[in-house]
């Protein structure tokens, strides 16, 4: 009867032992879970700022080609008007021989 007693005993702390041992990997589960859903976060908002980074830089290269156009357009424009200043000066002189 005592051996009954004690194999029940047994089997009861056994069981105890594996609960507490799943309690304990699901514990550990949970946090390489939220580990892991952190880090999954972390990495979309690293990867947010790179593509907003990556937008400024963007906006800032289009803004310096308009720029660069824009300049390329004067220079060009001053070029025609000095032709053009330089043709008519010419010319009268020129026309006074």
């Amino acid at each position: 009867r005592s051996d009954v007693i004690d194999a029940r005993l047994a089997e009861e702390q056994r069981r105890e032992e594996r609960e507490q041992q799943q309690k304990e990997a699901d514990r550990r589960r949970r946090a390489e879970e939220r580990a892991r859903t952190e880090q999954a976060k972390a990495r979309r908002l690293q990867e947010q700022e790179v593509r907003a980074e990556y937008e400024r830089e963007q906006a800032e290269i289009q803004d310096a080609r308009a720029t660069l156009r824009r300049a390329l357009v004067n220079k060009m424009r001053l070029r025609v008007l000095l032709f053009g200043f330089l043709l008519d000066t010419n010319g009268g002189q020129y026309d006074q021989t």
